[in-house]
């Protein structure tokens, strides 16, 4: 799933790709989160000249850390976001 953050400009500041890989031999799979910047100096910061950065950044959570408070929290916040069609894609 991915979700594309846009502001009232239509501006894309970065996508969020929530990627669950299921569990082989019976380990606990994992979540891989890629964040990519957008078409935006938001992402380098809120100043005019600020440098964009486009190297995407990489979360796999894996193991124990797979049920921690943060998967969980980027799992409820995809669900909520995919079940509201006028802001994800």
């Amino acid at each position: 799933m991915s979700i594309t953050s846009k502001d009232f400009n239509g501006i894309s500041p970065f996508t969020v790709h929530v990627h669950y890989i299921e569990p082989l031999n019976g380990n606990s799979g994992q979540t891989r989160v890629t964040i990519e910047p957008g078409n935006s100096h938001i992402w380098g910061g809120p100043e005019e000249d600020a440098p964009f950065d486009p190297t995407p950044v990489h979360l796999n959570l894996v193991g124990e850390h797979e049920h921690t408070d943060v998967a969980d929290a980027l799992r409820w916040a995809a669900d909520q976001l995919e079940r509201a069609p006028h802001r994800a894609h």
